[in-house]
């Protein structure tokens, strides 16, 4: 009796040693809802009447979008992310704009949605950290980097030269909007204007009919997928990010104390720019509080990396990353990444 009793007692230990376990969490969202950023000379809603809230601001949909996000997480992480809120836990990070670092607390009140028991203040305050939009190489696809923005302006000419069936487009464009419309990158801007202004109810110009939303929206899928078109890209934009990510992973195998959850909120780019450099970027424009998410799990004493993700409104779904398992080991996740990952970036940014 005593030795089944025994038998028993050591199966169920292994049992518990082998089942999977998210140990290290990361996540990059875009922001959530938001008004208009910018104008083209000729749009009739260029009045600041029209924009109460002011400029690319988060709205009160958006706001709640992202406070979704954050109950999201709490309820598929509850295990990982302890109910109140400590540094030793949680780092969050965000770019430097207003609509970033109103996301970045949206979702935190959304995940530490519990009053703490010391504090009379209905709600837990997190505190977000950014850094100047310049030198921002984790999150702005912008940052000062003189050899991605040649690659860039490279990329752009041969993709623009790929695809006459989009001159038409520019033509219209640059006569109606007053700017002068070169490439998708410029059509982006454009778009995202009419998009928001269509969204908030406002009645579109009758020349937008012969090229928005549809030939558009094709021409800002490829913008926002830019960086796939580039290893260059993929090392100098979205290489940062994923080693830090990668980092702090191999920190966290190896017993040494890191965060259990790094939280990034950033932009469209910022999203599809990771996805680009993972490799797994389906070039569909990422949707407001679009979410990757990037775990460490621990099964049968073994770490992998999976990859995930979210862009509303479907429901999140795991990656597969070329060459590896849905649950990739983490020495192959690396040995995969290494091409992406800078050494010096700004000694490789030199042009």
């Amino acid at each position: 009796m005593k030795s089944v009793f025994v038998f028993t007692i050591v199966l169920w230990v292994s049992c518990v040693s082998a089942q999977k376990k998210t140990v290290l969490l990361n996540t990059v969202h875009r922001h959530g809802d938001r008004t208009v950023i910018s104008f083209y000379p000729k749009d009739p809603w260029s009045a600041l009447k029209y924009w109460p809230d002011g400029l690319g601001q988060v709205t009160e949909v958006g706001k709640e979008q992202l406070y979704k996000l954050g109950a999201f997480i709490r309820t598929k992480y509850d295990a990982l992310l302890p109910k109140n809120y400590h540094p030793r836990d949680v780092y969050v990070r965000s770019t430097n704009t207003d609509r970033t670092l109103t996301s970045a607390q949206a979702v935190m009140l959304g995940v530490y949605q519990n009053r703490s028991c010391a504090s009379k203040i209905p709600y837990q305050i997190v505190p977000v950290h950014t850094i100047k939009k310049s030198t921002d190489k984790l999150l702005r696809f912008s940052a000062t980097c003189p050899k991605a923005k040649s690659e860039l302006n490279r990329v752009l000419a041969r993709v623009q030269k790929d695809m006459p069936q989009y001159d038409d487009v520019l033509q219209i464009l640059s006569k109606n909007t007053g700017f002068n419309i070169r490439n998708v990158a410029d059509v982006a801007d454009v778009y995202g204007t009419l998009y928001i202004e269509e969204l908030k109810g406002y009645k579109l110009p009758a020349w937008t009919k012969s090229v928005y939303p549809k030939r558009m929206t094709e021409m800002n899928q490829i913008w926002y997928g830019i960086t796939c078109y580039s290893d260059l890209l993929r090392r100098l934009r979205g290489g940062p990010l994923v080693k830090e990510m990668i980092s702090r992973m191999v920190q966290k195998a190896q017993g040494k104390q890191v965060q259990s959850w790094y939280e990034y909120s950033g932009h469209d780019h910022s999203v599809s720019t990771v996805l680009c450099t993972l490799g797994v970027y389906d070039k569909v424009w990422p949707d407001y509080t679009s979410t990757v998410f990037v775990e460490l799990i621990q099964e049968g004493g073994k770490n992998f990396v999976q990859v995930s993700y979210k862009n509303p409104p479907a429901a999140d779904r795991v990656l597969q990353i070329k060459g590896c398992d849905k649950l990739c080991p983490l020495d192959k996740f690396q040995q995969l990444m290494k091409p992406f990952l800078p050494g010096d970036w700004t000694a490789e940014c030199q042009d």
